[in-house]
């Protein structure tokens, strides 16, 4: 049997982050796929060792969360050259996940239009659902 992953994207460790491992891990769960947990770094020079050393630390962080909550997970440290947005979208379509699971941060009307956004364009781009949590 082929299973389908949930992807889910992280960017540092958080109360929401964790929110965001926990419901991916439970909905894994139920449906009996694993979690791939991915931090997209954009690479070559705007990419810097201590960059990738606390991803790297996030990651393990992330995928010990899926764990102790009964399901299976990888981690995936996506170093590209892409912008996050597409390189989650990307990587989504490439393993053929089921569903992105995202963070959102509460932000006013204001902030919304003038700072762009990760999530925003992930939702935007996906060809998958695309579930936020905040």
């Amino acid at each position: 049997m082929i299973y389908m992953p949930i992807v889910v994207a992280v960017d540092k460790k958080s109360d929401r982050a964790e929110r965001v491992l926990r419901f991916a891990a439970e909905e894994a769960r139920l449906r009996g796929v694993p979690v791939y947990v991915v931090h997209s770094l954009p690479g070559g020079g705007r990419t810097k060792d201590e960059d990738i050393i606390e991803a790297k630390e996030t990651l393990s962080w992330a995928v010990s969360i899926i764990r102790k909550e009964g399901a299976e997970g990888e981690e995936h440290l996506l170093v590209r050259g892409k912008e996050p947005p597409d390189d989650i979208v990307d990587f989504a379509d490439e393993v053929d996940a089921i569903a992105i699971v995202i963070g959102i941060r509460k932000r006013s009307p204001t902030g919304k239009l003038i700072f762009g956004s990760v999530a925003r364009d992930v939702i935007l781009k996906a060809n998958k659902p695309v579930i936020c949590i905040k």
